[in-house]
């Protein structure tokens, strides 16, 4: 059996963090279980399930905490001659993750009152 795929996915408990340093442009794709996204600076939160993706759209850092088991694909942004974050395969990837699940990419936003 390969598993060479399945050795790329961070597994997450329930309560672990990922911090991601650098996070514009930088896909995060959730193959099993929930995860609440922040970013720095931004007063969304966004919640990610199993069979959607997030693409992180701040600069700076982010965390990814689980709120249940979960197995996540963080995809690296690539990166134009100007520095800017690059579409094209990465979005291939994001998309084709989603369709392995029947679905479309999805955030579900919930803003925070203080931001109000």
């Amino acid at each position: 059996m390969d598993t060479r795929f399945e050795r790329a996915l961070t597994r997450l408990e329930h309560g672990d963090l990922l911090r991601i340093q650098r996070g514009l442009g930088q896909s995060i794709a959730v193959f099993e279980g929930l995860v609440w996204i922040t970013q720095d600076g931004d007063a969304r939160d966004i919640f990610v399930m199993g069979g959607e993706t997030f693409t992180l759209d701040a600069h700076g850092p982010a965390i990814v905490y689980a709120l249940q088991p979960s197995r996540v694909l963080v995809l690296d942004a690539l990166r134009n001659p100007e520095g800017r974050p690059a579409r094209g395969w990465r979005d291939r990837i994001v998309d084709a993750v989603a369709a392995l699940f029947g679905r479309k990419r999805l955030s579900i936003e919930l803003h925070h009152p203080a931001a109000a």
